[in-house]
């Protein structure tokens, strides 16, 4: 290998994940293409209209389908001078699902134009049914052979092992899964066995989740609901967040003494997400496998399937609970449900994960009054609850033994250089300086966005 370029997910962003390897032979193969989501406004929009780095790519390998790692797919169309419309794009099975499910959506409600005509199709057909690659099952990209190995991040994500014939072994790992047993999917079994190069997330790099119980988190929700006849919000991430969600509700509703209070799931993707998770029990824990069991249902569960019923629910009286998104709270069902209820001090929310700089849901954590919903500015009465238990990124503990397992194998070899992608400043320095003093590894890459990283450079 002789080289990355960091695309995104570089400088002080987690968003816009989008990386390129260049090997000895020549090939290059980008991995990921995603979307900038820190932000609004024409400078948001321009930033996220095209896709840096002009190259003819070999191949494309997602990790998984979340909006910041595929969502600038269709511009592979556009790269200027440049023929990519034939280069074949691999993933998981799930994780073309849910890309197509998020491509979709993402053309429905982005600006007009803002996708050139026609790209979404032609994106989607290139990961044909024989680029729809099981876990652990070697594929070829020309000359480099690529295996991708179970992330637990969220339905079908990958850490992309990358082999060079007579060369080296590059691993990404995609965003890694957290290890919470209120998880669905299932945890992965088998490690990566060895790597010269590691290019790695950061995101909670520098931070260990709280050993917090999430159902008594709700419990206090259901019950400032029930006693003030008030909404109970909860905030949530269509694809991953909001099916382990209902699913928590449905196996602890004795507990939660739902009594009947209507839960609404006003969120059209995540029921169409709902689907795909159904279409692979196998990838989903084996509690959740047993015959006749829906994990996605239950007595209370109301899914509202157009935008008429949605707004029906602020016309119902009396407690409720709204399952809504987006997790950032940038938009969508759930700024409405904001603007309707967050006034009012019997109404509560709950924030399930990540909040970027700059979003309502990160004014929210940080116990801001007064925010800003769809443009419309709020006083803020309600309750703010927060739980990192649904978190579905590895923490700073779960990142080290993932790197530390990978760095210790049976043939001795160790990585040679590690690069800390898709986390905030201060997460990948914390990080660094622990894999430096824990792990040993004294060549760690914090890179900026635009930086041609050198694989055989030493420090």
């Amino acid at each position: 290998m002789r080289s990355i370029e960091v695309i995104g997910s570089g400088s002080d962003k987690v968003t816009e994940s989008a990386h390129v390897v260049t090997f000895n032979n020549g090939q290059k193969i980008l991995i990921d293409a995603g979307i900038y989501q820190e932000g609004s406004g024409q400078n948001y929009d321009e930033r996220n209209r095209h896709l840096n780095g002009h190259h003819k790519y070999d191949g494309v390998v997602l990790t998984h389908a979340h909006a910041d790692h595929v969502l600038k797919l269709p511009f592979l169309e556009k790269i200027e001078d440049q023929d990519n419309t034939n280069t074949p794009i691999f993933a998981t099975p799930a994780t073309y699902d849910l890309t197509e499910l998020n491509l979709r959506s993402s053309e429905r409600l982005s600006p007009p134009g803002f996708y050139p005509k026609g790209s979404v199709d032609s994106v989607l057909k290139r990961i044909t049914p024989d680029h729809r690659i099981d876990y652990d099952k070697p594929f070829k990209i020309g000359e480099i052979t690529v295996t991708l190995n179970n992330a637990e991040h969220i339905l079908g994500s990958s850490s992309p092992i990358m082999h060079e014939n007579n060369g080296d072994t590059i691993v990404f790992s995609g965003d890694l899964g957290n290890d919470s047993p209120y998880r669905i999917i299932e945890p992965a079994k088998k490690t990566i066995n060895q790597a010269d190069v590691v290019v790695m997330e950061s995101t909670y790099g520098d931070k260990n989740h709280p050993n917090e119980d999430p159902v008594e988190i709700l419990k206090e929700g259901i019950e400032r609901a029930k006693i003030g006849k008030g909404a109970f919000l909860i905030s949530g991430f269509a694809i991953e967040r909001i099916p382990q969600i209902v699913n928590l509700l449905r196996e602890y509703r004795q507990r939660l003494k739902l009594d009947g209070i209507p839960v609404y799931l006003d969120a059209k993707m995540a029921v169409l997400g709902l689907k795909i998770y159904k279409k692979y029990p196998h990838l989903l824990k084996e509690e959740l496998r047993q015959p006749k069991l829906d994990p996605f249902h239950f007595p209370e569960l109301i899914i509202t399937y157009n935008a008429d019923e949605s707004d029906k629910i602020a016309k119902r009286s009396g407690a409720k609970i709204i399952i809504a998104g987006p997790g950032m709270m940038t938009g969508g069902r759930i700024s409405k449900h904001a603007l309707n209820y967050l006034p009012y001090p019997n109404s509560t929310i709950m924030l399930t994960g990540y909040t970027a700089a700059g979003s309502p849901s990160r004014a929210l954590a940080d116990g801001q009054k007064e925010v800003e919903f769809d443009g419309q500015p709020i006083t803020v009465r309600g309750k703010v609850l927060k739980t990192s238990a649904f978190s579905s990124h590895a923490d700073q503990r779960q990142l080290l033994d993932w790197l530390k397992n990978i760095n210790i194998n049976p043939s001795g070899k160790r990585i040679r250089k590690v690069i800390l992608v898709h986390g905030a400043k201060e997460p990948r320095k914390v990080l660094a300086q622990k894999i430096v003093e824990d792990l040993k590894i004294v060549d760690v890459v914090l890179p900026e966005n635009g930086e041609v990283i050198d694989l055989y450079n030493n420090m």
